[in-house]
């Protein structure tokens, strides 16, 4: 934990980014970046694929645009090639489980006062399991630990490692970065049906 305090301008400054990650998760709910691909659009164009209000959808754009997030020209815009890499449906490099994931989030942050207040509802939790949540929760796990796997591989393999069991394994990156590394490694994984499944299709090759 940080032991620099805030300054009020520094708190101000961590409130307006709010601003910018509503504007963000915006585009991502209306699926602004997978309507654009790889062209230049105007404002009426995507908002007749949106379905949404012109004036409001013109706001967005330009608001994303000004930071950066697309391009415009000619009253026209476009995607960046980070944008349409991780964020447009139709990109292999497509990120539909961090995706999912950051607008889950949002969802829970805007209930974070009344959680605090009044608790949280546990009988929401009960029931099956939501396979279509965990599919693409599983799918954003690997996402989230592609820049981490290599790294916690080498360090666990710099010793034998012997067998593993990997309990609640999700998408198994962590295990097939160390199998990849140590071949005399046995491994077992274990998770619900759809993550199992989900990892297998990561890893099949």
């Amino acid at each position: 934990m940080s032991n620099t305090l805030l300054s009020y301008q520094e708190i101000l400054k961590k409130i307006d980014q709010l601003a910018e990650a509503n504007i963000l998760i915006s585009a991502l709910e209306l699926s602004i970046f997978s309507i654009l691909e790889k062209r230049y659009m105007s404002a009426k164009q995507i908002s007749n694929v949106a379905k949404t209000q012109l004036d409001g959808t013109e706001i967005l754009l330009d608001a994303l645009s000004s930071m950066g997030v697309l391009k415009k020209k000619d009253n026209k815009y476009k995607n960046t090639s980070i944008t349409y890499k991780y964020f447009c449906e139709s990109s292999l490099g497509y990120k539909k489980g961090t995706v999912m994931l950051k607008q889950e989030n949002r969802k829970e942050y805007e209930q974070l006062a009344n959680i605090i207040k009044n608790g949280r509802d546990l009988k929401s939790f009960d029931g099956e399991d939501d396979s279509k949540f965990r599919h693409l929760f599983t799918y954003a796990m690997h996402e989230r630990s592609e820049i981490y796997v290599d790294k916690v591989a080498e360090i666990i393999t710099k010793k034998p490692v012997g067998n593993l069991v990997d309990l609640g394994c999700g998408s198994g990156s962590y295990s097939v970065a160390i199998l990849k590394r140590d071949k005399n490694v046995g491994a077992v994984l274990m998770d619900r049906s759809v993550a199992i499944r989900v990892a297998n299709k990561i890893h099949k090759n």
